[in-house]
């Protein structure tokens, strides 16, 4: 009888054990986004998707692509990351310097009543010396439920004969009333920009 209890409670022990290993931690994997002269690493959790968001500028009438990745599955603790960018002629064309570039990002990332809540410049010691402004934003959204942490890096790459002007954007959003998790972190400083040249920070 005591060997038959055993095996009938050999299934439940495996069932329990898959259970118990597919609530564990996420796994995380390093991915990239690359155009014009330039890579950006980073790290995420798994699973997420590629994005890809076609953006009207109405003042100059130029049509801009912003492509990414962001999480999938927890729709709470969301990261996502967005790059683009846009030739530094037409960028100086429409009268647009680095510092313009970020509060164009930060005019999209903080639209309509959404409320700023903190702001702060930052800077990494391995980045290339053409990443400038760097900056991050504490932002609530204007329903007073959701946290949204962003950061926003400006820099120059170039290929061949042309420059460009990029823009990297690293959100990650939470409820208000819950903590901001140690994901946040990593992911914000997994971040690599890799513009080829010889500095520490080309990669």
């Amino acid at each position: 009888m005591n060997r038959l209890n055993a095996i009938g409670k050999f299934p439940v022990l495996c069932l329990l054990l898959i259970l118990w290993s597919g609530s564990g931690p996420a796994e995380w994997k390093e991915h990239y986004v690359s155009g014009h002269g330039y890579e950006i690493h980073f790290e995420m959790p798994k699973p997420f998707k590629r994005t890809e968001e076609k953006i009207e500028v109405k003042e100059t009438g130029r049509t801009l692509w912003e492509n990414g990745y962001v999480t999938e599955g927890d729709e709470d603790n969301k990261l996502q990351i967005r790059v683009l960018e846009m030739g530094v002629s037409a960028l100086k064309m429409d009268g647009i310097t680095p510092r313009g570039l970020l509060e164009f990002v930060l005019s999209r990332e903080n639209a309509g009543a959404d409320r700023m809540l903190e702001v702060h410049e930052f800077t990494a010691p391995n980045w290339p010396e053409n990443v400038n402004p760097a900056e991050e934003f504490t932002i609530e959204s204007a329903d007073g439920k959701t946290i949204r942490h962003t950061r926003v890096v400006i820099y120059e790459s170039r290929a061949a004969r042309d420059a460009y002007g990029c823009y990297v954007l690293l959100t990650a959003s939470r409820p208000k009333d819950k903590p901001r998790l140690t994901a946040v972190d990593r992911f914000f400083n997994s971040l690599r920009i890799c513009t080829g040249d010889k500095s520490p920070g080309g990669c």
